[in-house]
């Protein structure tokens, strides 16, 4: 059962990081696949007991607080049956997420796999957006997929690129393996220039000075010429509109309040009808998300113990723009994710949401650091704990305008901290074996004599 639970809860991340389900969604609904692989885990975690462990683990007792803060949350909603509804669609699945992999990512092996899982899983999404996709004045997204938003799309996309750089640059990987991650990375790296993301933008930007900070000299050149590579590919195969509306990143016009009413109002994300100057229409949009910040700010304030309930921001919203003289409100999402926990779920949801992005971010920092005489497994995590560092900073920057509280994103990166933990444990306890063993003998044959416990030593300077 260790085996099926190991098996179906990197299955169940590739299913969640790919969205397979919405371009294979007649034949996996029908046969029920993703259920199935769900089931599968949780029920391998509960016989084998390892779902207790995640369960009674710090990161765990977060999530499930979490979890009860929503339930009241919703319970005491301005909606209470819009918000079970919520809750009940989204938060499910991403809490059993967090079980399964928490109770089965307990080896090098199964860190090593989830690595592959994020990074094929973005790439299948990229391909499926190059193929299928479609395109929202100009900027890419995918489809009808749960990333129909070029915005959500482009974060997606922007996650998956450092496994894949990594996989490719990891010589111990199957040759197939790092070919395939080549094309793969190839269409990721377009879909996400294709989205026209300025979130997207800032993240990567951030993203890459975290790489190069914690890079060698020699491989910052080298990095540094890629960049500037990858870069002028980007620009000569984006769209115009794509350029014009990334060139509002840096400065902004200042838009009429009737073209500012029609991005917050008609056009979703901010398109442009009838041939509109599409930096007017990005500026609008951007106008318009900073008056989401502060009604979302308002909301908190209004709400600050349980929110306004578990996905009602807009219902708040609306009643909140009327108050203030609109006809109605914008009935769009807070495009923050920060202040979506806070609006719609209270200010203790809000920090204990928090914490649990800390308590990750530290596990992964603490796991990126080497003490002297580190062991090659001990080398081989931190390189994975640089990897998924690296797409977190993109994540947390990126979410400072996306709606994506409720997604998967948090959960994954939960969840992996948890497993480098449990990794962690192993290693230590397999060094100190070895280095018992080795005081078990003495030069002169006697058993009275053990050398410096410098490896467990070391390693636990380390992770201090």
């Amino acid at each position: 059962m260790v085996y099926v639970g190991y098996l179906t809860s990197l299955l169940y991340l590739l299913v969640r990081v790919s969205r397979c389900t919405d371009y294979f969604g007649y034949v996996l609904a029908h046969l029920r696949v993703p259920f199935a692989i769900l089931g599968l885990g949780i029920l391998a975690a509960i016989v084998t007991g390892r779902i207790f462990n995640a369960m009674l683990s710090k990161q765990g007792a977060r999530v499930l607080g979490l979890t009860f803060l929503f339930l009241l949350s919703s319970a005491f909603s301005l909606w209470p049956g819009g918000s079970v509804h919520q809750l009940r669609e989204l938060w499910p699945p991403n809490l059993m997420l967090f079980l399964i992999l928490a109770s089965f990512l307990t080896t090098l092996q199964g860190l090593r796999t989830a690595v592959v899982m994020v990074g094929l899983g973005v790439g299948m999404s990229a391909a499926y957006g190059q193929l299928i996709g479609q395109t929202q004045d100009g900027r890419m997204a995918a489809g009808n997929m749960s990333y129909g938003n070029p915005n959500d799309y482009a974060l997606v996309l922007l996650l998956g690129m450092p496994p894949m750089l990594y996989l490719i640059a990891d010589k111990t990987r199957p040759i197939w393996l790092r070919l395939l991650m080549i094309p793969l990375l190839g269409v990721t790296v377009l879909g996400f220039v294709g989205t026209g993301s300025r979130g997207g933008l800032l993240g990567f930007c951030v993203m890459s000075v975290f790489v190069l900070l914690h890079m060698s000299w020699s491989a910052r050149i080298n990095a540094v010429v890629a960049a500037v590579f990858l870069a002028i590919c980007g620009i000569a195969a984006a769209p115009r509109a794509t350029l014009q509306r990334l060139s509002t990143f840096l400065e902004v016009q200042q838009p009429s309040q009737e073209q500012f009413m029609s991005a917050q109002f008609d056009q979703g994300e901010g398109g442009a009808e009838g041939g509109e100057d599409l930096t007017v229409t990005a500026a609008a949009s951007a106008r318009g998300r900073l008056h989401l910040v502060e009604q979302a700010i308002q909301v908190t304030a209004q709400h600050p113990l349980l929110g306004s309930g578990f996905g009602m921001f807009m219902v708040a919203e609306n009643s909140l723009a009327q108050d203030q003289g609109y006809h109605r409100g914008s009935w769009k999402g807070t495009h923050n994710m920060y202040l979506q926990m806070s609006s719609e779920n209270g200010l203790p949801a809000f920090f204990l949401f928090l914490t649990i992005i800390y308590s990750a971010w530290k596990t992964l920092r603490r796991h990126r650091q080497l003490g002297p005489n580190p062991s090659r497994n001990q080398i081989e995590m931190r390189n994975i704990s640089f990897v998924f560092s690296a797409s977190m900073v993109a994540f947390l920057v990126s979410s400072t305008f996306l709606t994506v509280a409720y997604d998967f994103f948090v959960m994954m990166f939960a969840a992996v901290a948890v497993g480098f933990d449990n990794v962690a444990l192993l290693e230590q306890q397999r060094i100190a074996r070895e280095e018992q063993e080795a005081g078990a003998e003495t030069p002169s044959g006697r058993r009275d004599w053990a050398p410096e416990p410098v490896g467990v030593g070391a390693y636990s300077r380390g992770l201090s």
